[in-house]
């Protein structure tokens, strides 16, 4: 495996909603994402993705550190952080991650860790980088340096922080997706995606109604434009 992908919930790894009425995980993976990782793989990547939140609900007192002691180590990890809702969540995973494989580095992506990556870099050390805004051309450089040889050299890669000798760095927000980038990503293909069905089925069955396995409820949520015209609070403005 190449790259491991990690959905998290929006409470700790090791929450448990069986015992706790503790608010929904918000278990929805950003559409984004889907076609990012198809995107890696059309590169030539192993890729595999886990929905932590979604996985909770499915099988309490699941436990993501043995998860990971399981798996063959990735040489990248990948962790969305779109939604502020998330951000607690994402970090737990991060240091989850850490505890396992400690010298695996850890991506942040997506509108929240945009909004905050200079922060998130000084106050939290399990993170490595942080791709700011769109990221599918400073994904598949990134990917290239970190399970190929060492290039390019991340101070070419447009729109990504990072940090090096204890210093962070950022390169030029450059990078901007074109429709041509868009139009040529897959959002649909989920086979990478470990319980891919029960996610099928959780779509648009509502935050609430975790039905994870009733055939009738299947579906997929496919965006047609990226952001968003209204700025709602609860989104951060998407």
């Amino acid at each position: 495996m190449d790259i491991l992908y990690l959905h998290p919930a929006k409470q700790e790894a090791n929450a448990r909603f069986d015992k706790y009425k503790a608010s929904s995980p918000y278990p929805f993976i950003p559409v984004g994402v889907i076609g990012l990782l198809n995107l890696l793989r059309s590169e030539g990547w192993q890729v595999e993705g886990f929905n932590l939140s979604m996985t909770l609900t499915m099988y309490p007192g699941f436990n993501l550190l043995r998860w990971l002691a399981s798996k063959p180590r990735p040489k990248l990890v990948m962790i969305d952080l779109h939604w502020y809702e998330h951000a607690f969540g994402a970090l737990d995973v991060a240091q989850t991650v850490k505890r396992v494989w400690p010298t695996v580095p850890i991506v942040l992506g997506g509108l929240t860790a945009s909004n905050f990556a200079e922060e998130i870099l000084e106050n939290f050390p399990t993170i490595d980088f942080i791709i700011k805004g769109d990221a599918e051309k400073p994904l598949r450089l990134l990917a290239a340096h970190c399970c190929g040889e060492g290039k390019p050299a991340l101070a070419s890669i447009p729109n990504l922080v990072y940090r090096a000798a204890g210093t962070i760095h950022q390169t030029t927000r450059a990078y901007f997706a074109t429709p041509e980038d868009l139009d040529a990503l897959d959002f649909v293909t989920l086979d990478w995606l470990h319980h891919a069905d029960s996610y099928s089925a959780l779509q648009y069955s509502g935050t609430g109604l975790l039905r994870l396995h009733d055939p009738n409820l299947k579906s997929h949520w496919l965006c047609i434009g990226r952001g968003c015209v209204f700025n709602c609070t609860y989104c951060g403005g998407g």
